[in-house]
């Protein structure tokens, strides 16, 4: 058990460098379009809360 244990900390280990240099080179190539793509998965995220909740409770405005 212990073995495998430190082969998955290892892989998670290795994953993760790769993915942050990765991330960090797309983030250079695409950035703008990663911004988009985070801000449409918000408005998904919202409409889908938008529409579970009672038509009322949308209605309502902040006080203040």
């Amino acid at each position: 058990m212990q073995q495998t244990r430190e082969y998955l900390l290892d892989s998670i280990f290795l994953i993760f460098k790769t993915f942050i240099h990765k991330r960090s080179a797309l983030l250079k190539l695409f950035n703008k379009k990663y911004i988009i793509l985070i801000y449409l998965d918000k408005l998904c995220d919202n409409g889908y809360i938008k529409q579970k909740l009672p038509a009322h409770k949308l209605m309502k405005k902040p006080k203040g």
